[in-house]
Parts: C-alpha cells; structure tokens; sequence
C-alpha cells in the first residue's frame, strides 16, 4: 500500500499576530547556505520514511509556500497543493483531501513545528503495519499540557483519554503527528458527510474523541527522550532557533 504524507496548512495562524509572514515559512538554520522553513524539517522526515507524494492543504494566504516547494521535484518528491475554501479546521482540511488519500497509509504533521527523532514517521508506519490500529499518534513529552492535544494511554498502548489544552493537567503526552489508513479514512469520510458542519472548527481532536467513542483502534507510541517544539508560540520559535540556527 503506498505511503502519502499530508500537511495542512491552511490555518489562519493567528497566535504569532501582529507577525504577518505565514509561521510555515519562518526560517529556522540553513538549507544548502539559504534560509530553511520551519515547514522543511516535517517535508524532510516524511521524505526519510519513504513518503513520494505529499499533499499540502493551503488557503490563497499561502502563496509562499507554493513558491518555495514548487512541484517539490528538487526534494524528490512530489507536492500536490489542495485548496481549502475557508478555514474550518483541520477536519474539515481532511474532508477535502478524502478523495485522493482514501486508499492510502497516511502520515500527517503540523508543518509550524519541529520534531525529534529524525526517523519518528518511520517508527509509526511500522507500528501501524504491526498492528490492527485504525489510527496511530506519535506522542512527546511537554512540560505545558495547557498548549497540546494531551494523551494517556493503558499498558496496551490503547488511547483511552484524549483532553485538548487542559488546564492544570498531569497528562505529560501530547500527540504531534500520526499514521492511519483506509478505515479511518473511511471513518473521516462518515464524518464529513453526517456531523463535520455541526463543529464551529472542525479539529482533529473532534475526530479522535469521536473515533474512541466509536469503538475505532486508536493506539499511541510515546517517543521517549524525543522533542515537540511548536513555533506558533515565541516561547517555540526562541526554543527552535537556539536549537537549529547553525544547522546548515
């Protein structure tokens, strides 16, 4: 089955305001000696885990990136551009994107964050192909839950707790990407035609809370000693920079 990476970016990126600059471009060490993207770093693991095409999910705001990636053939690889009419949330980014992943494995991340290790895709596809999940999070540690989709898991890696930015939590995981395939695509489908339109946004956390209430397998592998850095904080981007500048 063939493995496609998807990367929406189509938010309105509202929490760096009054930065106007979409936060998928925001420059973080060197590519070759030129300035290298936040938004590189997710486009590179996808690449190290055998991902050929990847779908970027963008608005008219994201003109830069399609700039920047062109067709992506100087990666080798192939970015195909999906249009979402507004911004909706991430499920609602999913709804439109359907038609042409629904047979697929799928890898997705937030292409304003920076994660470690390098091979995590890698790790969850296997997971994935091992296992008889519908859904696979990768999940790391963070010292704030206020900011995160917050996961526990039982002994069996089993998802049995999803919160989104609790406060004052003792959850220590939060999921930063994921791995599924055909039946939860079909899941999203189901969900798109009967109560996608009932949510103001349509985030993923909507899908895995209703996931889990539906029975599906959702399972989570906690990368321990890893790194989520978010960059739509400054407390990420000064994180991120002390970290990667030198990177050439």
């Amino acid at each position: 089955m063939r493995i496609v990476g998807v990367i929406p970016a189509a938010g309105k990126g509202e929490r760096l305001l009054p930065y106007s600059v979409e936060k998928e471009m925001f420059p973080v060490g060197f590519h070759k000696g030129k300035p290298k993207p936040v938004s590189q770093y997710l486009v590179e693991r996808m690449a190290f885990s055998g991902v050929k095409n990847i779908f970027m999910i963008i608005n008219h705001t994201k003109v830069s990136l399609m700039k920047y990636y062109k067709s992506g053939k100087w990666l080798g690889l192939n970015i195909i551009y999906v249009y979402q009419d507004e911004p909706l949330g991430m499920g609602d980014a999913l709804c439109a994107l359907l038609p042409w992943v629904k047979d697929e494995i799928v890898v997705m991340g937030m292409p304003d964050t920076i994660f470690e290790p390098f091979n995590a895709f890698s790790v969850l596809i296997k997971f994935y192909n091992q296992s008889t999940s519908d859904l696979v999070l990768g999940l790391f540690e963070v010292s704030d839950p206020s900011k995160y989709g917050m996961i526990e898991l039982d002994e069996n890696y089993n998802v049995i707790c999803h919160v989104d930015k609790p406060q004052g939590s003792t959850l220590r995981w939060c999921w930063g990407i994921a791995c599924w395939g055909p039946r939860f695509s079909q899941f999203i489908q189901s969900i798109c035609e009967n109560q996608g339109k009932k949510f103001k946004e349509f985030t993923f956390g909507h899908l895995i809370d209703l996931g889990m209430n539906c029975g599906l397998i959702i399972k989570g592998v906690k990368f321990e000693g890893g790194r989520y850095i978010d960059l739509g904080t400054s407390e990420g981007i000064s994180e991120a920079i002390a970290l990667y500048s030198q990177q050439i």
